[in-house]
């Protein structure tokens, strides 16, 4: 999400520094000014993308979805995840016990 609002920003003349809110109001679609459009366009951008690999993959595929707005985006996808937003930090700090033990 920080990134896609980043770029919007960074590499268009015009467009708003805009801040990821945590109360987004998913029942609607379009944004009613531009920080919201924004918003929403980064949101829906995502579940897009997710949606298109997920239709794309054999059937039986197990999605996770991690990082800090896993719990947002799987309210929005139209179908199941497992939501695990410290998946990165445990891999991690797997490897750290496992070369540890080495």
């Amino acid at each position: 999400m920080r990134m896609r609002l980043d770029a919007l920003h960074r590499y268009t003349a015009r467009l708003p520094q805009v801040e990821v809110p945590r109360n987004i109001d998913y029942d609607t679609f379009l944004g009613f000014d531009t920080p919201s459009a924004m918003i929403l366009g980064a949101v829906y951008g995502i579940v897009g993308a997710l949606s298109y690999y997920r239709a794309n993959l054999p059937e039986g595929t197990h999605t996770v979805l991690t990082g800090g707005w896993a719990g947002e985006i799987s309210k929005l996808i139209d179908f199941e995840a497992t939501v695990d937003p410290e998946l990165v930090s445990r891999g991690l700090n797997r490897i750290i016990t496992y070369n540890e033990h080495k």
